[in-house]
């Protein structure tokens, strides 16, 4: 008879997000949206866990097949406190890179009002180079990184992951 009193269908486990191919990506409870770039697919989408993030915490993510070795861009934040230093981070073994040489130093850019730090990276075998570049902007005690990483020569893959990222809005 118990059975009867307890709601069915009841689970208290987290649950990510359904995947989506929309032309917009809209995060609510980090406050922020952006165009997709066309033909980028979402491959992963998590909702971000109230509280402090313990480590990197991967939001979403989007791929795109292409003829040089595809893309793949992903949004992901971490507490300020916990890696105080962008740069240094970004260069540490990521994309199945381990060592990731930065390209230049750290540019500023405004997008929609909001400053933000660029970082470029190149990193793999000398025959199969790879770029990185990392939009990194601070946001209410925690860091929100755009990472996006494609073969070097892919020029269409970096003006379409800067298309997304010069179309980045917060909410107030």
């Amino acid at each position: 008879m118990l059975a009867w009193v307890l709601p069915a269908g009841c689970d208290s486990r987290p649950h990510a997000p359904q995947l989506s191919d929309t032309p917009v990506y809209q995060n609510k409870q980090a406050g922020f949206r952006f165009l997709v770039p066309d033909g980028w697919k979402q491959t992963m989408s998590a909702e971000i866990p109230p509280g402090p993030i313990e480590g990197e915490f991967f939001i979403v993510r989007y791929t795109l097949a292409t003829l040089e070795r595809g893309a793949a861009l992903h949004v992901m934040c971490y507490e300020e406190a916990s890696h105080p230093e962008l740069a240094q981070f970004h260069s540490e073994p990521s994309f199945s890179i381990q060592n990731w040489k930065a390209t230049g130093a750290g540019e500023s850019l405004t997008v929609n009002g909001v400053s933000y730090t660029r970082l470029s990276y190149l990193g793999g075998p000398q025959n199969q180079w790879m770029s990185k570049e990392v939009v990194g902007v601070v946001r209410g005690g925690r860091v929100y990184c755009f990472a996006a990483v494609f073969a070097a020569s892919d020029d269409q893959a970096r003006e379409q992951v800067r298309r997304a990222i010069g179309s980045l809005k917060w909410d107030q």
